[in-house]
């Protein structure tokens, strides 16, 4: 895997569900960095993207079984890496057969102005660390251990 270098930070249930198969992550700005980015877990908590995965685990192709108990989303960790393949504009039309064409059409794309896609997640043993908005570089004192 690349070196980790770049870091996002993610209310939660979103950042949880990246680790679950959610392949899009919703933005009002762009980004053109390509590459691993580790995914840190916010400390506010969306209930009304909470509540919509409760009622629609199924379109996500969700367990319901398997979704936490609000209380139990880490928040204020970094929780893992993805592999981040591109950035696509909300208007932007996109070709079949491009490599990015299945996250204009993904069910976690919501009406935002840019969707990150996302790829390859892979969880670590939570780390503690205060976020940041934005993408950011990944404190050097920062070590991920995978299990």
């Amino acid at each position: 895997m690349k070196q980790i270098t770049k870091v996002l930070t993610i209310q939660q249930p979103y950042a949880w569900l990246i680790f679950q198969g959610k392949d899009v992550e919703n933005r009002s700005w762009k980004s053109n960095y390509t590459g691993v980015v580790a995914i840190h877990s916010s400390m506010h908590f969306n209930q009304e993207a909470y509540e919509d995965i409760l009622e629609n685990y199924s379109k996500y192709g969700l367990n319901p079984f398997e979704i936490p108990e609000k209380e139990d989303f880490l928040q204020g960790f970094v929780l893992g890496t993805v592999f981040m393949e591109g950035c696509i504009q909300k208007d932007q039309v996109i070709e079949k057969e491009s490599r990015l064409y299945k996250y204009s059409v993904s069910p976690w794309k919501l009406d935002y102005e840019y969707q990150f896609c996302l790829q390859h997640p892979r969880e670590c043993v939570p780390v503690r660390m205060k976020g940041q908005q934005g993408m950011y570089d990944l404190p050097e004192d920062i070590k991920l251990v995978y299990p």
